[in-house]
């Protein structure tokens, strides 16, 4: 993809109302398809290669120093992000579950 040239935002101050009213249905157009475009863009963890592997359960519990049965009850009450069920077997995003691991502890 290209990158595209804009003109600098002082420059819509000095367009006539005429072309100022004729380019907003335009600008709102490609605001949308940029914000659509940035919402199924690919993270920059992702683009670098192939995603990790996933944490089993167990080593998603060593990581949290909680046990194995806690681990999966949270799982299962959705509290842990990018947890989910393969086969008889709970496993975890690795990115998602990093993110969440060092968030800050509130309270």
């Amino acid at each position: 993809m290209t990158p595209v040239d804009l003109p600098p935002v002082e420059a819509v101050a000095d367009l006539d109302p005429e072309t100022a009213r004729d380019l907003a249905p335009r600008l709102a157009a490609l605001l949308e398809a940029a914000r659509l475009a940035a919402a199924h863009a690919v993270p920059a963890e992702t683009a670098r290669g192939p995603a990790p592997p996933p944490y089993t359960l167990a080593e998603a519990s060593r990581l949290l120093r909680k046990s194995t049965p806690w681990t999966r009850r949270m799982a299962k009450r959705g509290r842990v992000p990018g947890a989910r069920k393969v086969g008889r077997t709970w496993v975890f995003d690795r990115l998602a579950f990093d993110r969440w691991r060092s968030r800050p502890e509130v309270g």
